[in-house]
């Protein structure tokens, strides 16, 4: 897991490369890219990526806004004003549903919602791709559901390797094998 963490803060690694200084937090914005941030719509959030120009563009225009495109046509002069920018997008934002934000955005910029775990169980996608399993689960009243994995193979596919033990579900065979007298459940000690 911890591997895969740190292939997911890619771009905290080659930054710390480039100048030695750890990244500090930044929330939901990109530190070197604007806008991809996170805005809060009228019945949710979305995620909002139009950082190379023609996205930006794109952006203002679903906006009614020619005027911010014409007045950051370029990369560093949106980070330069990205809170300005961010308060104007926002201001947008909060007017709209989530679902009409993303159809006044889909195959121009890239956006998509923030879901919350019910959008997860809800989502075709995570469905189609296995990404949510079925266990027997002792104690539940049913299947529990855990997550998937995200590495599919065509003729080794991943699959959980079990439920989850009980409390003490194997603690006699743990103990027996650490050469642990079950009987009094002590480790004989050389003292």
């Amino acid at each position: 897991m911890y591997d895969s963490m740190v292939s997911l803060c890619e771009r905290t690694v080659y930054q710390y490369s480039c100048d030695g200084e750890s990244p500090t937090r930044q929330g939901n914005s990109h530190p070197t890219l604007f806008p991809y941030d996170s805005f809060e719509a009228a019945d949710g959030h979305v995620v909002i990526a139009a950082f190379a120009d023609g996205h930006w563009e794109a952006l203002c225009e679903a906006m009614e806004r020619p005027d911010l495109a014409a007045d950051y046509p370029d990369a560093g002069s949106r980070i330069a004003n990205r809170e300005s920018l961010r308060r104007e997008i926002a201001d947008w934002t909060t007017t709209i549903d989530s679902e009409t934000l993303l159809d006044l955005l889909e195959g121009r910029v890239p956006a998509a919602p923030v879901q919350n775990t019910a959008d997860i169980f809800d989502d075709p996608h995570i469905r189609d791709r296995e990404m949510l399993t079925d266990v027997d689960q002792p104690g539940a009243d049913g299947k529990m559901t855990i997550a998937g994995s995200p590495i599919k193979m065509t003729e080794t596919m991943p699959s959980p390797g079990g439920r989850a033990p009980l409390l003490d579900e194997h603690r006699a065979e743990l103990l027996d094998e650490a050469g642990v007298d079950t009987g009094t459940n002590r480790v004989e000690s050389d003292d």
